[in-house]
């Protein structure tokens, strides 16, 4: 085959060819091409597809760059360039279940734990390459949160942020962001296409996909400050209920997750009933603008659209669209999530590893049956009868351990939503307009 018909409709030169092998096999940075290479637009538009598609032609690229006689020389060019602008500044930090990180250093093949393990050694695991970091950690029965990647130099000084990607341990490990780069570039269609009420909310959900995201990196954060201090203070037992300076900032980061998911849940209904059906839902002079609205007309309708369907099974008791309103609702309406009944503490929690060590982490309890729960607060009037039951809330304080984990919970709603998000794009009366991005990993 050709290598023009593989590459596509653009100028086939030497430096399209290597600048495909380049950000393909080496991972180099589009910019880094750009100013290496002086490509221009169509090409570069070229290289911004997705990794995998980019394989199809690097075979024929190669070939082409052999018949030119360009290849060697050029490839150590490229080779030198992406090692002094990138990979000296390449690593991942992922943040656990618990509190534990798993740090990976630039140009390095070894992953390593923290904290260290129980009897006070330094947990590592050995990787053939970096894509193999995700499925190393699983295997040691750790659960990922999210990663941190540095990828340039200025997010390693600090001139720039490190990125965070919250994680989902399926086929598309990051709904996320895909999701919110779908719903900015919806939001740039909608622009060009004049339609004002699609270009607010896709930018809404835009920015709340961020949103949640940044919030599931800031409670994994203040895990890893609570675990901090009990291995400073070097008193770890498994089981052992406590509370410090750092357990309330925790569930205080939870509440704030919570809010965040509920206005993305209501940014998602509201865009639901302005479009799905081809705005069929829609009511004149009425709008609805959260999850509780949109629930009572649907109950009403008969027929429904699959989406639809699965948004009405997932509000109605039993679904977790209910359980996160029920959560949110009690925190937002009644009394902070750790004290809403018998006050809930923090746990010491080991996590066993394979080689028979244990790694240290922390739990944070979350009350089973919100719904339950908020109902007997809002009756609750006789003081006598709760100082009475005093006694058996103190017992029950110390042996609860939730129905859920803060963070596990969080991140089961992360990906459920980011799902869900990738899911309502579908129903845009407008196509999304592709955005020039670069895929780091």
């Amino acid at each position: 085959m050709r290598t023009n018909k593989l590459l596509g409709k653009v100028r086939t030169s030497r430096r399209t060819a290597l600048a495909l092998i380049a950000a393909t096999v080496q991972g180099i940075q589009l910019r880094a091409c750009r100013g290496l290479l002086k490509l221009n637009n169509a090409e570069m538009v070229l290289l911004s597809k997705p990794r995998r598609a980019r394989l199809t032609a690097v075979f024929a690229a190669l070939q082409f760059l052999r018949r030119t006689r360009a290849i060697r020389c050029k490839l150590c060019l490229a080779s030198i360039h992406f090692k002094h602008t990138q990979s000296k500044h390449c690593g991942r930090a992922v943040y656990l279940s618990g509190g534990p990180v798993a740090v990976i250093e630039p140009q390095s093949d070894v992953i390593t734990l923290w904290p260290k393990t129980k009897d006070g050694k330094i947990a590592e695991i050995k990787i053939d390459t970096l894509g193999k970091l995700y499925y190393a950690l699983r295997k040691y029965n750790l659960t990922i949160i999210g990663v941190e990647f540095t990828t340039h130099h200025s997010e390693y000084i600090g001139e720039a942020p490190k990125q965070f990607r919250g994680y989902t341990e399926q086929e598309a490990i990051w709904p996320n962001w895909d999701a919110a780069q779908k719903w900015s570039e919806l939001a740039l269609s909608s622009f060009h296409n004049k339609n004002g009420l699609s270009y607010d909310l896709s930018n809404r959900i835009s920015f709340q996909l961020n949103t949640i995201n940044n919030r599931l990196r800031s409670l994994s954060l203040s895990y890893q400050n609570q675990l901090n201090a009990l291995v400073l203070k070097n008193k770890f037992k498994a089981g052992q209920r406590f509370q410090d300076g750092y357990t309330d900032l925790v569930y205080q980061e939870f509440h704030s997750f919570l809010f965040d998911a509920g206005i993305l849940r209501d940014n998602l209904c509201e865009y639901v009933y302005n479009f799905s059906d081809n705005g069929s839902r829609k009511e004149d002079g009425k709008d609805v603008t959260t999850a509780s609205g949109l629930f009572k007309l649907l109950k009403k309708e008969v027929n429904h659209t699959k989406l639809e369907s699965y948004l009405k099974s997932e509000m109605s008791k039993g679904g977790w669209l209910f359980e996160l309103g029920q959560y949110r609702d009690l925190v937002m309406h009644s009394a902070p999530i750790n004290i809403a009944n018998h006050r809930l503490y923090a746990i010491h929690e080991p996590i066993a590893l394979p080689d028979g060590k244990e790694i240290l982490s922390v739990r944070f309890p979350l009350p089973s049956n919100p719904s339950k729960l908020y109902s007997e607060r809002c009756k609750r009037n006789d003081f006598d009868k709760y100082i009475e039951q005093f006694d058996e809330l103190s017992r029950v304080s110390l042996e609860d351990r939730g129905e859920y984990d803060c963070l596990e919970y969080a991140h089961k709603v992360f990906g459920l939503l980011s799902n869900l998000s990738l899911g309502k794009v579908r129903i845009s009366p407008v196509l999304a307009l592709r955005v020039l991005k670069v895929d780091r990993c």
